[in-house]
């Protein structure tokens, strides 16, 4: 993935988002798997965040377009989003998708000190959005697929990427207990939810507050159980010693507890591994740079492995 924009397409952003601001500075923010990120700064007015989506599978506006749809139809909500400015799917513009959001106060959130209080902010976050009235999103919403599909779309997709024992036991777990999975009550769910999508107030130190939520190209109507098992994926991987249970623990003082979580977490999980290793690199860009790609691997199959216990209790 290309990783600048160049100044004249810049220029062009900034003319179609902010006509007859003058742009002062630019800055890329490191870490994105999906598009390249930069902040836009001018003399006058609030900065924007435009988003160039640049590779392969992203240049057909998809991602842009849900994105700009999320946040339009959460625009009137409490939760801390950014506001629509400017959306280009077709790459008329620069020659690839475009989409351009206020910014949001914030930083990402190096490792936390305090990291109760931390994994507490992060798990309200969820159930937040878990919260938000169903009903009042546009009739045209996307909604999530069936978790048959969604079972046999992620083992089509990894076959390639896993190996061994503990991958093979996946997918046929996933493909056996699919059928069983009944999403009686489907949310909102942002459906990328992990601490690199959040913004954070003293993120690091003793009062850490959750300030923003990003990316939200992958909103969908579905079972929360998905953003359950991401959320707390993430955790098991970067600070282990049973963080994905706190988590867990502090979101059902807010929120009921889905149904069938060791399922959701075996989704999560057979992507986990075929993709980790290119995980690893995203973490210490945020500042998580004692991860190791073995530490990684060892905590995911610890978090998949438990999931494979639970799935038929």
């Amino acid at each position: 993935m290309a990783e600048q924009v160049d100044q004249a397409a810049v220029h062009k952003i900034v003319a179609a988002a902010a006509p007859g601001a003058h742009l002062v500075g630019t800055r890329t923010y490191s870490g994105g798997l999906e598009s390249i990120t930069m902040l836009l700064e001018f003399a006058e007015g609030p900065p924007l965040v435009a988003r160039v989506y640049v590779r392969d599978d992203q240049r057909d506006g998809v991602a842009a377009r849900r994105y700009w749809d999320a946040i339009s139809a959460l625009a009137s909500s409490d939760l801390p989003v950014p506001a629509p400015v400017y959306l280009d799917t077709t790459g008329e513009l620069i020659g690839f998708p475009v989409l351009v959001i206020t910014r949001v106060p914030g930083e990402p959130s190096p490792p936390p000190m305090d990291r109760a209080a931390w994994i507490a902010e992060l798990a309200g976050g969820l159930a937040r959005i878990h919260t938000f009235d169903v009903a009042a999103l546009p009739s045209t919403f996307r909604r999530g697929e069936s978790p048959v599909d969604h079972a046999a779309r992620l083992v089509r997709r990894h076959a390639s990427g896993i190996s061994g024992a503990l991958g093979a036991a996946v997918a046929a777990t996933l493909v056996r207990v699919a059928p069983r999975i009944d999403m009686r009550h489907p949310r909102l769910i942002h459906g990328d939810y992990w601490f690199g999508n959040t913004l954070w107030s003293d993120g690091a130190g003793p009062t850490p507050r959750l300030s923003g939520i990003l990316d939200w190209s992958a909103a969908r109507i579905a079972d929360p159980g998905f953003d359950l098992a991401a959320a707390r994926m993430d955790l098991a991987i970067v600070l282990g010693a049973n963080a994905d249970e706190q988590f867990r623990a502090c979101y059902v003082e807010r929120q009921a507890a889905p149904r069938d979580q060791p399922f959701w977490d075996l989704i999560v999980g057979i992507a986990g591994l075929a993709l980790a290793d290119d995980w690893v690199p995203t973490y210490h860009a945020l500042g998580w740079t004692h991860l190791t790609r073995g530490s990684v691997r060892s905590r995911l199959e610890t978090f998949v492995g438990r999931a494979l216990a639970d799935v038929d209790r």
